[in-house]
């Protein structure tokens, strides 16, 4: 596996990262992203942190059991009066996690 990921995956990963963080809350939906994710670093071969990844599939896990029990379950919705508290606070926080998150591995 490499220890540096490809300039494509952090290509890739900041277009998803974008994409998501435009989409209207509703409309996001966390397993498939944090899933997409996963396969871009499988694709790429970039080592994950083992506590991600368990963290990662957990999500996935949790989000799929929730909609078999309610198909319009959404995460980032219920999740919204948490975010709402102070959503530039939010999005400086996940732009550093990521930004740490792909320091990192190079």
């Amino acid at each position: 596996m490499h220890t540096c990921p490809s300039a494509g995956f952090v290509k890739r990963a900041g277009d998803l990262f974008e994409q998501v963080a435009r989409a209207p809350i509703s409309e996001i939906n966390v397993g498939h992203s944090l899933n997409l994710m996963l396969d871009l670093a499988n694709q790429y071969h970039v080592r994950l942190d083992g506590n991600f990844s368990t963290l990662v599939a957990s999500i996935i896990v949790i989000e799929g059991i929730a909609r078999q029990l309610h198909a319009e379950f959404s995460l980032m919705e219920e999740a919204r009066p948490l975010l709402r508290k102070d959503p530039e606070i939010v999005s400086l926080y996940l732009k550093a996690k990521f930004v740490g998150f792909a320091k990192g591995l190079w």
